[in-house]
């Protein structure tokens, strides 16, 4: 092919446009900067041509982004040239198909590709190493600068990275201490959990609508295996398949709250979801579970709420939230794409009494499916030991760690410790930040959990690894959320998973909560004193 430039295009001949002068100008110049290419016949043919004047425009705007690179290319000497090559073998290179030019030689900076066409394979992208021992030295000197800082003496929050995994498989991962499941019983929520002191709550409507209005009690599905919707406890399971209204394995409802704004424009303001919880001393895990189950039809793809927490006195009424907005905010956060369901996630401290508004945002309507509190401990009280214990446990453990950190004993680092130790170590420390900077430790623990967990699964691989690297392994998978890999761990320990307390308990509690009137919120205390009843040594297989 003979390029062409924009002189020798002009000296085709014949009636021209004034489009196709521009057009083929165009082409000319960027033709000199792209080493494209065109010939006599297409120069006549486009030079004829009478184009629209969107197409005019579009020509002009790209001359003139063009023009400054090739005034560049001009001016330097640079500008490929577009007569005829100067050799017959240099005018096969450029007119050979791709297949028939010689291969490039194949070097360290090969590509992909060109390994492939070589006959090699090519090799899948690699996981993250394991840190060596030059890279926990690193993580533990960051580590020994972290302060201790007192326990907060007024109501506090921090907002914590979304759950995506769990989704509606919670049953001993989430709300271990306490949880409330939205209409999972006629007009109520079903309290579940093994905390030692029942909490106090309440849930309703903003003020910001019409009188009387309240919170509706829905169920999609009564009885379904949809694994994001929530599973019912097995207490209550089991009164339902004693009454064969369902099976043991068709064991989760979907149900939820919403706050009946589909009924309100959508750009009304309100009447949104407030929830208030009475959170007893110490820090909590306060997490709220939503699954947009019909979220792929009509405005129901709408879902996206703002999610406010604020504080409120100890002492006042729990139903009220009528001074909500006059409070500070201490954290937000936001619930949208829940398709798959979410767990939002807070850091709480108590004793205090939260209000939390989940702000319709402008969305379809506002719903709610769970909430729930968890202790700070990998295995809690009841499951694991008594809560008085425990309670006088953390309270020593927390000054031993205090005093160790403000003596600089965390900066001392044992000079010919292996990496074994030095692992076990930075895991220790991490755990003890639990006590001491509960805010630091929930918001940027994971970054030293991760590379810990890839250093203990690699050496559980080993024929016989010692007990506290499975031990260790699991205490990061439960602080990543990656709760399957934790309960498999726990097994291959010997451990009972706190999963398998909770499925025990249908066929030894089943009969109380059948006993109970639905909705009456006693459920609560199922898990508590059916392992309160249990010796320690039972809790622990």
């Amino acid at each position: 092919m003979i390029c062409l430039n924009w002189q020798e295009a002009r000296g085709a001949g014949g009636p021209v446009t004034v489009e196709g002068e521009l057009a083929l100008f165009c082409f000319g110049k960027i033709s000199r900067n792209l080493t494209a290419s065109v010939n006599a016949s297409t120069a006549n043919v486009l030079r004829r041509q009478r184009l629209p004047r969107t197409t005019v425009f579009v020509l002009a705007l790209v001359f003139l982004a063009a023009l400054p690179e090739c005034r560049a290319a001009n001016s330097s000497g640079s500008a490929i040239s577009s007569a005829t090559p100067s050799s017959p073998a240099a005018a096969a290179s450029a007119i050979a198909p791709p297949e028939t030019r010689p291969a490039r030689a194949a070097g360290p900076t090969s590509t992909a590709a060109g390994s492939s066409a070589a006959g090699s394979p090519v090799p899948f992208p690699s996981p993250a190493a394991a840190p060596d021992a030059v890279e926990l030295r690193a993580m533990l000197r960051v580590l020994a600068t972290v302060p201790a800082v007192p326990l907060p003496r007024r109501p506090v929050a921090f907002a914590l990275e979304d759950d995506t995994l769990t989704a509606g498989t919670w049953l001993g991962r989430r709300g271990r201490y306490w949880a409330s499941l939205m209409a999972m019983v006629p007009r109520d929520a079903f309290a579940w959990g093994g905390g030692w002191e029942i909490v106090d709550w309440w849930a309703g409507v903003g003020p910001n609508s019409r009188p009387r209005e309240y919170l509706r009690y829905y169920v999609t599905w009564l009885y379904t295996t949809d694994s994001r919707s929530l599973e019912m406890p097995y207490p209550y399971l089991q009164t339902r398949v004693d009454r064969k209204l369902t099976t043991w394995d068709v064991n989760r409802r979907q149900s939820e709250v919403d706050d009946h704004s589909e009924t309100y424009p959508m750009t009304y303001d309100g009447p949104h979801v407030f929830v208030n919880v009475r959170v007893p001393p110490g820090w909590y895990f306060m997490s709220f579970y939503d699954f947009n189950k019909d979220g792929h039809a009509g405005d129901n793809r709408l879902r996206d709420y703002r999610v406010s927490v604020r504080s409120r006195g100890y002492h006042d009424d729990i139903t009220s939230i009528d001074d909500f907005d006059k409070s500070a905010e201490l954290a937000h956060g936001r619930i949208h794409d829940f398709w798959g369901g979410v767990w939002t996630r807070f850091l709480v401290h108590g004793p205090a009494v939260y209000s939390v508004q989940i702000n319709r945002n402008y969305s379809f309507c506002t719903i709610l499916a769970a909430m729930t509190l968890d202790t700070l401990d990998e295995s809690p009280p009841p499951y694991r030991g008594s809560p008085e214990q425990w309670l006088v446990d953390q309270n020593d453990q927390r000054k031993h760690v205090a005093r160790e950190q403000m003596s600089g004993a965390w900066k001392n680092l044992p000079p010919s410790a292996s990496a074994q130790d030095l692992a076990d170590l930075l895991l220790q420390r991490l755990e003890d930040l639990r006590l001491t900077n509960a805010e630091w430790w929930a918001m940027s623990g994971r970054r030293d959990y991760f590379p810990l967990l890839r250093w203990y699964r690699a050496q559980a691989t080993m024929r016989s690894p010692l007990a506290r690297t499975l031990a260790s392994a699991a205490t990061c998978c439960y602080r990543l959320g990656l709760f399957s890999e934790w309960e498999e761990w726990q097994k291959r320990q010997g451990l009972q998973t706190v999963r398998d307390v909770e499925q025990h308990l249908r066929s030894e509690a089943g009969a109380a909560s059948e006993g109970q009137r639905e909705g009456s919120r006693r459920e609560f205390r199922i898990a508590t004193e059916y392992l309160s009843s249990r010796p320690p040594a039972d809790r622990q297989r």
